[in-house]
């Protein structure tokens, strides 16, 4: 509740100084001595951008959008987090492969997998010790399949393999057989839902888990994602703030938050593209600029969560005066499915960055 409460609003912020900082060090030469100090707020706003990320992962509230990711950069990213909350005491020893095809997949989901699993391991070590987190890729036949815990929604084929392995208290096997179902749990204080939660992603994912354990020997918890391509996933940084090198657009957007921090960014990215820029502050001011510039207006940046009037209606609305206006949905929380409205063009998440705010335009022009 707590970090969907403040997800929000800090995501805004967030927005604002990733991007602010991208416009920064675009006026910059590359020998400019205020450069180093921008590109130090860049990589800061960046782990601002992947800790809420993960705080929303564990929460369970993150929309589900898929892409190629590689699994040894998700955890090493991960890494001073996982040493964070785990018990004291305990150490995360990573020996991650370099060199990961790529798997399809929801970054934020995964991040709970790897989560869940490493922060149960970690408390199944009474007096400390080590956690280890391994990947690799590895082909699996339907045999291999067969012989595993939990293989449902697998089919034969290439994976990228994540062991997570430790040297505690281990489990009977009929404590193994239960540990992922909904409610069960050994812990005094636990809910029974973090590993419930861990397999259905890995089945939505197509995916298998293995467990071996045995009890005072500690256990072994493989989880296998299907690769999706046979080359290298992309490990550069997620946060590409920097606007696309010559992408130039055209025509006039209206742009409408009531943050005006997201506002001025917005306004600032768009026009340098190119565009002319309205604003608005909120949905009633929205539609009057609309019957103002009617077809003129060719796209509207829309945030979907406001004081006034229902995103749904403005949307309506704004549509009536501007029949010919490309919506652009901006949220920070994860909406539910009913909230993409029919008419919209497209849903931007925040934080957004200059570049994914121009391309988004770009498509839907």
């Amino acid at each position: 509740m707590l970090a969907g409460g403040v997800a929000h609003d800090f995501k805004n912020l967030l927005t604002i100084i990733a991007g602010s900082t991208a416009l920064g060090l675009d006026r910059l030469s590359p020998g400019a001595p205020m450069r180093d100090y921008l590109e130090e707020i860049e990589q800061a706003a960046a782990r601002a951008i992947t800790l809420t990320d993960q705080m929303l992962a564990y929460a369970g509230r993150t929309t589900i959008v898929v892409g190629p990711i590689n699994l040894s950069a998700t955890i090493g990213e991960m890494a001073p987090l996982l040493q964070a909350v785990v018990i004291t005491g305990t150490t995360i020893e990573l020996t991650l492969a370099p060199d990961l095809p790529s798997v399809i997949a929801n970054r934020t989901e995964i991040q709970q997998v790897v989560m869940n699993v490493v922060l149960n391991a970690s408390e199944s070590l009474d007096r400390g010790g080590a956690v280890c987190v391994r990947t690799r890729d590895v082909r699996l036949t339907a045999r291999d399949l067969e012989a595993m815990t939990h293989a449902e929604e697998a089919v034969e084929g290439r994976f990228v393999r994540l062991d997570v392995a430790d040297k505690g208290i281990g489990m009977s096997d009929d404590t193994r057989d239960r540990m992922f179902e909904p409610f069960f749990t050994t812990k005094v204080a636990g809910r029974g839902l973090g590993l419930a939660a861990v397999l259905g992603i890995v089945n939505r994912h197509g995916g298998a888990i293995d467990v071996k354990s045995q009890p005072a020997r500690g256990t072994r918890v493989s989880i296998f994602v299907p690769v999706a391509t046979d080359e290298p996933a992309d490990v550069s940084s997620t946060l590409a703030l920097v606007p696309g090198a010559g992408l130039r657009l055209r025509g006039t957007a209206l742009v409408v938050d009531d943050e005006p921090g997201a506002r001025w960014l917005a306004l600032r990215i768009l026009n340098r593209a190119g565009m002319r820029v309205l604003e608005a502050s909120d949905g009633r001011q929205a539609i009057e600029t609309c019957k103002a510039y009617g077809s003129a207006i060719d796209v509207i940046l829309l945030d979907l969560h406001m004081p006034g009037p229902p995103a749904a209606e403005v949307l309506r609305s704004v549509l009536r005066v501007a029949p010919n206006a490309r919506i652009i949905l901006t949220s920070a929380d994860p909406p539910a499915s009913d909230t993409v409205h029919a008419g919209a063009t497209a849903l931007l998440q925040k934080p957004y960055t200059a570049g994914s705010l121009m391309e988004t335009v770009r498509l839907s022009l």
